[in-house]
């Protein structure tokens, strides 16, 4: 972490309460056909740093990182990544829009205190796709939580999503007018 100048590092957090305990995710869903994109990451390494324009980069410096619209965003992603060791990737509808689910089990899994998460809560027993307009979308009962192009993307959430009972992002309170809004969002469950 010393290669990257933090206000918030992971390693400094104190005062904190563990997040959400999250049921562990269903393996069956990187094993159907047409499988996520997953990279596996040393989340003991991750660090963060400023760019041009204001953006924020959250990387290992090796094969995992991800661009966030500003730096407290930046700081609730590392944090959210520290505690894990792989991030799964399914292309959502929207160009460049994805749903993330994360597997193993890094050295962070704390959430600071007083900060906010961005969840929607559903009853993951009424969960269900529908199609909609050449599109497949993932439903809780009275609310849609995410379109889809392929309804095999689709199914891969919904195994994920029927075990836990919230979505939640970072970077969606992101301007909508913002260009390219959606590489900046990542979410996650519990």
């Amino acid at each position: 972490m010393a290669r990257f100048s933090s206000s918030f590092s992971v390693a400094a957090l104190c005062g904190l309460v563990a997040l959400a305990a999250s049921r562990p995710v269903d393996r069956l869903a990187a094993q159907t056909n047409g499988s996520p994109a997953c990279t596996a990451y040393d989340s003991r390494e991750l660090g963060k740093r400023g760019l041009a324009g204001g953006e924020w980069l959250v990387t290992d410096q090796k094969s995992f990182s991800q661009t966030l619209a500003n730096e407290s965003d930046a700081d609730k992603f590392l944090v959210l990544s520290s505690a894990y060791t792989r991030r799964c990737r399914v292309p959502k509808f929207a160009k460049g829009a994805f749903a993330d689910y994360w597997e193993g089990t890094g050295p962070g899994h704390l959430w600071p205190s007083g900060v906010p998460q961005d969840c929607v809560s559903y009853i993951a027993s009424g969960l269900q796709i529908a199609s909609v307009s050449g599109a497949f979308r993932l439903d809780a009962p009275h609310q849609a939580l995410m379109m889809f192009a392929s309804r095999s993307d689709a199914e891969k959430i919904l195994t994920i999503a029927s075990s836990h009972t919230s979505v939640c992002y970072i970077g969606r309170e992101v301007d909508m007018k913002f260009p390219g809004r959606d590489k900046y969002i990542v979410s996650y469950w519990r």
